[in-house]
């Protein structure tokens, strides 16, 4: 039971979590990170949970005299390894599309996903990473729900799945008011492989030769 007390000062939300942790096994499939907040007044909430960000290529393979090589590629700063998020009601009713994608609320409105070009093919290239990350389960096209257990106590529930990277994942909650953002909150869970699963991850990477000899056998 996680219960969250609204502090002295005028906090419009005020949240916590049901672990600052999440242990990867041998026998992990995913979990599910459970945000518990208080809000104050009546504004709507976004949760939206980052993975560690990475600078990221994606190739286009061609055909020449044939044999299909890469041949073109576009190279994006700052993406999210993950992105999962939750809000109270629809995207087009929470605020504007410029406020939802300078704080990054769905996989459409990712920063690195801005529009920033007019370069056809880089746009293509953007648009072809999205659906990458979505394929993999790590960018869900699909908000969760924040569900209200009192009028002003709320729980949003973000799944984690089995094939998220190692790192620190950011989690930021979002108040909004009349479609601005009047609060915001920051919060950090740190993702981990323990046990038998990290032991073979450092044999993985000291011994990588070796490795790769036993996964051929």
């Amino acid at each position: 039971l996680v219960s969250v007390a609204l502090p002295a000062r005028a906090d419009n939300v005020v949240v916590d979590l049901s672990s600052d942790h999440v242990d990867i096994t041998t026998g992990f499939n995913g979990t599910t990170l459970a945000v518990f907040g208080v809000r104050s007044g009546k504004g709507d909430i976004a949760v939206v949970l980052r993975g560690p960000q990475r600078t990221m290529s994606v190739r286009r393979k061609e055909s020449v005299m044939g044999a299909w090589i890469n041949r073109s590629f576009e190279t994006f700063k700052a993406v999210p390894s993950y992105n999962g998020y939750a809000i109270s009601k629809p995207l087009q009713g929470l605020a504007a599309p410029e406020i939802l994608q300078e704080h990054g609320v769905g996989p459409e409105n990712l920063r690195f996903n801005k529009p920033d070009s007019t370069d056809a093919q880089r746009i293509l290239f953007r648009d072809a990473l999205l659906r990458n990350k979505q394929s993999q389960g790590l960018y869900p096209e699909h908000a969760g729900t924040i569900n209200f257990i009192g009028p002003d106590f709320f729980r949003a529930d973000v799944y984690i799945p089995a094939n998220v990277p190692v790192g620190e994942y950011e989690i930021q909650t979002i108040y909004f008011s009349n479609g601005a953002v009047r609060d915001s909150k920051v919060r950090t869970v740190r993702v981990a492989q323990v046990g038998a699963s990290a032991r073979i991850h450092r044999f993985a990477v000291d011994n990588s030769l070796t490795y790769g000899v036993l996964c051929v056998l």
